[in-house]
């Protein structure tokens, strides 16, 4: 359990699903760019695009996990929308910068707002400078 404002623990606890299978139960992640308004850290879901969607859950608050059995391996509660770009998330002003394809929590894949450059991260780091530049003004 931890919170999308992790960098580390958004790469690292999908890899560990992945190289010890069998050892990892559940991922459950906060969403803090849903539920904290001065929290707009942006997230990289993309090590969860080769995980099971059944294995992890994005929360926004603890209510979302009442009820799980999560010993009997339910990690999902599936009346929270997931909706997981597999790629930046949590950009100021909606933009991501995913694949396009979300798991919107009912197992299809969506559409979601994106932008791309030549390149994704010079392009990331382009929006995010411009967002911080914007919220000092």
């Amino acid at each position: 359990m931890a919170d999308t404002s992790n960098s580390d623990v958004m790469r690292d606890y999908p890899q560990l699903a992945i190289d010890y299978p069998g050892q990892v139960q559940c991922i459950f992640l906060r969403n803090t760019s849903a539920t904290d308004p001065s929290d707009k850290f942006p997230y990289n879901t993309k090590g969860f695009k080769d995980l099971n969607t059944e294995k992890y859950m994005f929360f926004k608050v603890p209510d979302d996990l009442k009820g799980l059995d999560i010993v009997g391996g339910q990690c999902r509660n599936s009346s929270i929308p997931q909706n997981v770009t597999f790629g930046y998330q949590g950009l100021p002003f909606g933009i991501d910068l995913g694949n396009g394809q979300s798991d919107n929590g009912t197992g299809n894949a969506g559409t979601s707002m994106r932008l791309q450059g030549a390149s994704g991260a010079p392009f990331f780091t382009a929006v995010v400078l411009a967002a911080a530049m914007w919220l000092c003004l």
